[in-house]
This record gives C-alpha cells, sequence and structure tokens, in this order.
C-alpha cells in the first residue's frame, strides 16, 4: 500500500519543523553562550569601573571605558608595581574600527590621555556582508591565531629563531609531543599568549599581570579564555619570580617547573614621570636578573621589550639612554651569556639565550625560515640586528 500524497507532504512538513526549531535552538544556545561566556561573564574589579561608551573617534568607534574610581585608604597599601601600573588615575579606551596595521577591522586598547600609543591591537573576525557599526563590532571576536603589532611579532619569533623552539618550521606545525612553558610577565592585549595557546603545539601558557583592570579587559574583549594550559595571575611579577625562584632553589612540598620562554612587556605608566617606560625599573636589577635567570629552563630564551617616550631626537638623551641599554645588556650577558638587541619602530627587544651564541648571519637566516605572518622587516630588508648599543 502506497503513502497518499497528503501524509507524505505532512512528513515533509514536520520534518521542516524540526530543522527549523533546531536551528532556532542553535542559535539561541549560541547567543546566550557568547554573551554569558565570552563577552559578559568578565567581572571588574571593585575599584573600576566600566563606562559603556558608543562614542565616534575619528573613524573608530568607542566600546567602553574603564576608569578608576577615587583612590581608597586601601590602595595606599598596593605593591609598587601595581600602583605604577595604575596610569596615574587615567582611564582605559577599547574602540573598534579600521586596522592600523592591515586590511579590515580591528580593536584596540589605548590611554585616554595617550590615544596615539596602543598598548594592544587584534585584528577582528568579521563577516563581510555584515556592516560595521557597534553593535555588530561587539559580537565580532578577535582573531587570536593573528599577532597585528609588529614588537609583538619579534617577540614572538625569538624563541624560534634562538631554536628554543624548532626554528626551520612554522610554529603551528611542530608536533613533537613535548610541553613548552612559556611565562608573560605583563598582559598587554593578551596577543603573545593568545597566540601561543591557539598553536598545535603543547603550550603551557602562565601570565603575571598586575592590573586587575587589564584581566577584565583581556577577558571581556580580547579574547583569552582561560584553560588548564593558559592562566592569568593578577599579582606583582617581580614578587611572583623570586618566589618562584626560591621554589626552584629549595623544594619543599611543590616543586616549580622552569620556563622554556619568559617574556618580559611590563611598563610604567604613561604620565608618571617615567613616560611609559619598560620595562620596570626593577628588570634592571640584578637580583631580579638573577630571580629570572633562575627560572629559565636550560635552552630557554628571554625577551625583555624596552621603550620610552622621551625623544631621542635629543643628543644628550639619546646618549643618555643608549648608555641605559648597554648597561642592562652587560648586566644580563653575565646571566645568560648570549644577548643581543633587536630594533623594531620605537621598542628595542633584548633577547637573551642559553642554547648558544647568535651572529648576526645566523639570525638572519633563521629569521627568513619563519612564517611570512610573523616576519616584520620586508625581503630586502634586513632585520635591525645588534650586539650592543653603547654611546659615548
Amino acid at each position: 500500500m502506497k503513502p497518499s500524497g497528503s501524509s507524505w507532504k505532512f512528513a515533509l512538513i514536520f520534518l521542516s519543523g524540526i530543522i527549523v526549531a533546531a536551528q532556532l535552538l542553535f542559535i539561541v544556545h549560541w547567543r546566550w553562550h557568547f554573551w554569558q561566556s565570552e563577552h559578559w561573564s568578565a567581572k571588574l574589579p571593585p575599584q573600576w569601573v566600566a563606562i559603556e561608551s558608543g562614542s565616534e573617534d575619528g573613524d573608530r568607534i568607542v566600546q567602553e571605558k574603564i576608569c578608576p574610581r577615587e583612590q581608597s585608604h586601601s590602595d595606599e597599601k598596593q605593591q609598587p608595581a601595581q600602583q605604577r601600573h595604575r596610569q596615574n588615575g587615567q582611564c582605559y579606551v577599547v574602540s573598534d574600527g579600521p586596522s592600523a596595521f592591515g586590511t579590515g577591522f580591528s580593536r584596540s586598547l589605548t590611554m585616554e590621555s595617550h590615544k596615539d600609543i596602543l598598548l594592544a591591537e587584534s585584528d577582528l573576525d568579521f563577516p563581510l556582508h555584515y556592516k560595521f557599526t557597534r553593535k555588530n563590532a561587539r559580537q565580532w571576536s578577535v582573531l587570536t591565531n593573528k599577532v597585528t603589532v609588529d614588537y609583538q611579532k619579534v617577540i614572538i619569533a625569538q624563541p624560534f629563531i634562538t631554536q628554543t623552539f624548532a626554528p626551520s618550521l612554522t610554529p603551528w606545525k611542530v608536533l613533537d609531543g613535548k610541553v613548552r612553558r612559556i611565562l608573560c610577565l605583563g598582559l598587554r592585549g593578551s596577543s603573545v599568549n593568545n597566540f601561543f595557546s591557539t598553536l598545535s603545539t603543547k603550550y603551557e601558557v602562565t601570565v603575571v599581570e598586575p592590573d586587575p583592570a587589564i584581566h577584565y579587559i583581556a577577558k571581556k574583549w580580547f579574547g583569552f579564555e582561560e584553560t588548564e594550559h593558559h592562566r592569568i595571575l593578577v599579582e606583582n611579577p617581580v614578587f611572583y619570580l623570586t618566589a618562584r625562584a626560591r621554589l626552584i632553589e629549595h623544594p619543599k612540598m611543590v616543586s616549580a617547573s622552569q620556563f622554556h620562554f619568559i617574556v618580559v612587556d611590563v611598563c610604567h605608566g604613561l604620565d608618571s614621570k617615567f613616560r611609559g617606560k619598560c620595562p620596570f625599573d626593577e628588570f634592571e636589577e640584578e637580583k631580579t636578573v638573577k630571580d629570572l635567570s633562575i627560572n629559565l629552563a636550560e635552552n630557554g630564551t628571554i625577551v625583555v621589550n624596552n621603550f620610552s617616550l622621551d625623544s631621542k631626537s635629543d643628543i644628550p638623551t639619546q646618549h643618555q639612554l643608549a648608555n641605559r641599554e648597554h648597561r642592562m645588556l652587560q648586566l644580563y650577558q653575565k646571566y645568560f651569556t648570549h644577548c643581543f638587541f633587536v630594533n623594531i619602530t620605537s621598542n628595542l627587544i633584548l633577547t637573551c639565550s642559553r642554547k648558544g651564541p647568535i651572529t648576526r648571519l645566523h639570525y638572519h637566516l633563521a629569521y627568513r625560515k619563519l612564517s611570512k605572518d610573523l616576519q616584520t622587516f620586508t625581503a630586502e630588508e634586513e632585520p635591525k640586528f645588534f650586539l650592543d648599543l653603547e654611546a659615548t
């Protein structure tokens, strides 16, 4: 007996209804998961306040301002590194707009008083057929597997050049099963730690950030997702290094593992008397450098971001900065032996490795083997590699 035409129509309508209902449930679930987990589950510390903006700043849309509340008595008891990182009461600004480093749109983090200085920027994963509006952009996630800021590309490239990590292969093709432990002192926009956490190689990434507001911003706006192998500790980086170094030297109930790659990217406030200087003063002191060396594994690499708003067009200032950088190089060479500088825009990246000495030729050859996404110099341009920067 053949089914009637009406039975087939009913079955088709019923099946179509199930498919539509399933799609609606999926969309509702995805939207709920997005708002609860990705964007709005981030909690702002009580000493900070978030201001929904929506204002336009040139061709960018301000999504949110994060400002400190009035200083309380408890704030006076903060650790020195946290006080310096407070940016003297200035607001963080999260905005979306055309990418400064490529095509499409990006999300940036700046200070309200220094909008021309990027603290972080990440490209947005935007649908081509969508219009760029504040509402739409809020729902676009950042591309955590892509780094747009040049100095951060240089930072990521260093352990591959020094051969702490496999240098001749693109990072995401290394599948040897070994765990690589990375320590990032300073979070910025979460770009460096996010990049390593997305690779197929097993990386264990720990970030130590002194400012709880930056933790909130990274989680809500810059795609940070905490996992067993990717975590942020809101702590004074120097105290963390010291405590961990003592555990490595004198293990008791709990032993601490050393790191294969350490990134130091912690800076003074832009409005402080140090004018945004990187790194913190403690990272130019011997006791801190010694603790860094204790935390670094045998064939490890350490990278320190040096930055200052002080103009280098002034000759005395230029000599003063160069001599400071020279002294810093000598101090780090005492504990890591093999060190060099790479200059990129306004940043001077100090790299030290226990793997072996790096010559200019070796650096250039290793650099050209990197993924194109991590190369910041053109094919005709040589990387700005220096063994010293002494000024007399």
